[in-house]
């Protein structure tokens, strides 16, 4: 059964720097939220898988999009652990360091829909409405196992943070212990 958690927070964070990191297991190869705010309306951001597995991330605001990178690499894989890292610093005078997606350890490039953000566009993360982890706001979406989910706000970290490569069979694995500030 598909779960969401919600949070709200008290007070306004840094809505143009943050990092997502998380270790997911898809279940299925439905569509399936990793992260979102707002949920619907003018103002929104979605991690998500779409229908054809393929990570999508998007920032809608005042009424358009304000940032979409879409990546044409399925992902399809329902055995392993995927860890996806979504950095944004929207500050960076270098657009495409703005708004960067990253699967294990690796930035993704392949990319259907490259949208950077304008320079210092606020996104809608860090605000003080509602933020949902494996859901955008309609209700849970999509059968996943998420671990080890870090929301560091006003942090752009790169995805050695929180995963390295294993030295003896070259695989993506988890760093347990990332040294990061929330």
């Amino acid at each position: 059964m598909a779960t969401q958690l919600s949070r709200t927070f008290s007070s306004q964070g840094n809505q143009r720097k943050f990092t997502i990191s998380v270790w997911i297991k898809r279940t299925s190869l439905s569509q399936q939220s990793i992260f979102g705010s707002g949920g619907g309306g003018n103002y929104a951001t979605r991690m998500y898988f779409d229908g054809s597995s393929n990570i999508q991330w998007w920032n809608y605001f005042n009424g358009s999009y304000a940032g979409r990178k879409y990546s044409t690499r399925n992902l399809r894989d329902t055995n392993g652990y995927y860890h996806c890292v979504f950095r944004c610093d929207t500050a960076n005078s270098t657009a495409s360091e703005r708004m960067r997606m990253y699967v294990n350890g690796e930035e993704v490039t392949d990319l259907e829909t490259n949208d950077n953000p304008s320079q210092n566009q606020t996104m809608e993360v860090g605000h003080t409405g509602a933020h949902y982890i494996g859901g955008y706001g309609n209700g849970a979406e999509g059968d996943c196992i998420m671990s080890h989910f870090h929301y560091c706000d006003g942090y752009s970290y790169a995805p050695t943070e929180f995963g390295e490569t294993d030295s003896t069979t070259g695989e993506w694995k988890i760093n347990n212990s990332p040294s990061v500030s929330y």
